[in-house]
């Protein structure tokens, strides 16, 4: 009876993992979590004024962002895997409902880095996101934080710099938009990847990388939005 019920207990959990999985591709839990974030803030209000952070999982896995960045007011709505055309979808209602003095985006290294995007179709898709976010928010300014190369694609190093040179030569054309390189800092004094800025899946940052990330954001920052 005991081995027929474990069986069935085995059973079920395959079962219920399936199920996960399956809702994970069907449902898409990118929307899910955008869904979830949107909600929260139409019962709360969406806090006016702030500086926006979104993209993936750079911006989401760093959960001091609030207090690194003090005493500037920002708002994190960093959605783990997302892509640029995932934003183009989530700016109406996670980006422009906060009427943000700025907007700080880590967007495009999974495109770069899981979906094998090339450089040049990356560029082109951000260049669309940010003519959505100026065309809604003609104040506001854009930040677009370089990419870093992560641990477990050093391969991609290359990618990243090209899409790196080609936003930082657009936004020097662009008054609204400004290029931070948070990538270089991340590098070793040779130019080679460092092995002590990474958590053990070598592509998220841990409290060293991001002591260098937060750095970076908020000298550019507080340079262009000083608290008095």
């Amino acid at each position: 009876m005991k081995k027929a019920l474990k069986v069935v207990a085995v059973a079920i959990a395959i079962i219920v993992i399936w199920a996960g999985m399956l809702a994970f591709y069907l449902l898409n839990w990118y929307d899910i979590n955008a869904r979830q974030i949107a909600v929260q803030y139409s019962k709360i209000g969406y806090p006016q004024g702030c500086i926006v952070l979104a993209g993936s999982s750079t911006m989401q896995v760093w959960k001091n962002s609030a207090s690194d960045l003090g005493p500037l007011e920002t708002v994190n709505v960093g959605i783990s895997g997302t892509v640029v055309s995932n934003w183009l979808r989530y700016t109406e209602d996670l980006i422009i409902p906060f009427n943000p003095k700025a907007v700080v985006l880590y967007i495009g290294a999974n495109d770069l880095h899981n979906d094998e995007t090339a450089p040049a179709d990356v560029f082109t898709a951000l260049q669309t996101l940010f003519d959505l976010i100026i065309g809604r928010l003609p104040q506001t300014r854009i930040y677009f934080v370089s990419i870093y190369t992560t641990a477990d694609r050093p391969d991609k190093m290359a990618d990243d710099l090209e899409l790196n040179r080609l936003v930082e030569a657009y936004a020097d054309a662009k008054p609204y938009l400004r290029y931070i390189d948070c990538a270089t800092p991340l590098l070793a004094a040779d130019g080679s990847l460092r092995d002590d800025i990474f958590l053990s899946d070598n592509v998220h940052l841990n409290d060293t990388g991001y002591a260098i990330f937060s750095r970076e954001l908020r000298r550019v920052l507080l340079a262009d939005f000083p608290v008095v």
